[in-house]
């Protein structure tokens, strides 16, 4: 049986009288046994996904059969379930049948369950309140391993171009932020949550200050009850030379105002309320 092809062989018999019949014919025919199936292995999966079957390419008309171990057994038909629960290595062997019954030699599968990275642990530096012109760090407390990736979330939604173990968040990047790590075959770990919030303030900032003309005023409105302002500027000599009117959408709405038509000098800012109600003031100096 050691060579593939078709031998013939011929018997016959003789009786006492030494007299040999005809012959029979018998022809063998050692057929090829398949090659080993074609596997994807060693196979990576994260710890705890979900279980799946394993599986194998077998050519045409071939038959799967699986084994635990690498000699011997008896082959199964059906192919085994992944087990995920536990970090660890399980090597299963899968050979192929063809159509005469001949089985092939087995090919080996390794199943590795990966940990995912360790969670890291995110806090905002100074602070987690913010007024108009801070920034804070949120940073994570350690470097990813080798391999691993960074994606930073903010209310759930992912910040694309983010991709550093830090992010700087000012007044207008106000929401919870998480950082999630994915080790190079995609095992997930997510940080804690860091809900950055505006500070109420009674100031009217306004920034930067000094500026050439252009610069953002903002005043804390109460998020639940949010109502138009308006905003007046006057030179040094008490002339209105710039007004408008508007809507809040947050706490600190910011209000861009331009005077580089104006010259350099000290300008006085008033802040009123949807009645006209004086609320607050400060000065901003120009100089260009």
């Amino acid at each position: 049986t050691a060579t593939p092809g078709t031998t013939n062989y011929y018997v016959s018999q003789k009786n006492s009288a030494g007299v040999e019949g005809p012959r029979a014919i018998i022809t063998v025919t050692v057929n090829a046994g398949p090659s080993a199936p074609t596997v994807s292995s060693p196979l990576l999966i994260c710890l705890n996904a979900q279980s799946t079957s394993l599986s194998a390419v077998a050519s045409a008309g071939n038959t799967l059969k699986w084994y635990t171990t690498a000699t011997g057994g008896t082959g199964l038909l059906n192919a085994p379930t992944t087990v995920t629960n536990a970090v660890g290595s399980t090597t299963y062997y899968v050979s192929q049948a063809a159509a005469q019954g001949c089985e092939g030699p087995r090919a080996a599968l390794t199943v590795t369950i990966v940990a995912p990275p360790a969670a890291p642990v995110i806090t905002a530096t100074p602070g987690a309140q913010l007024t108009p012109g801070q920034t804070t760090t949120i940073a994570a407390a350690s470097a990813a391993g080798t391999g691993n990736t960074y994606a930073w979330f903010r209310n759930g939604i992912v910040l694309t171009a983010q991709t550093g173990s830090s992010i700087q968040v000012n007044v207008d990047g106000v929401g919870s932020y998480t950082l999630k790590v994915t080790n190079a075959i995609g095992c997930v770990s997510t940080s804690n949550a860091v809900n950055i919030t505006e500070a109420t303030s009674s100031r009217l900032f306004i920034y930067p200050n000094p500026s050439n003309g252009r610069f953002q005023v903002r005043y804390y409105s109460d998020p639940n009850n949010l109502q138009p302002l308006q905003l007046a500027v006057y030179n040094s000599l008490g002339a209105l030379i710039f007004s408008g009117k508007y809507t809040t959408f947050s706490s600190f709405s910011p209000i861009n105002v331009d005077l580089t038509k104006h010259g350099s000098g000290v300008y006085h800012v008033e802040l009123k309320n949807s009645d006209g109600k004086l609320i607050a003031t400060e000065t901003v100096i120009v100089h260009r």
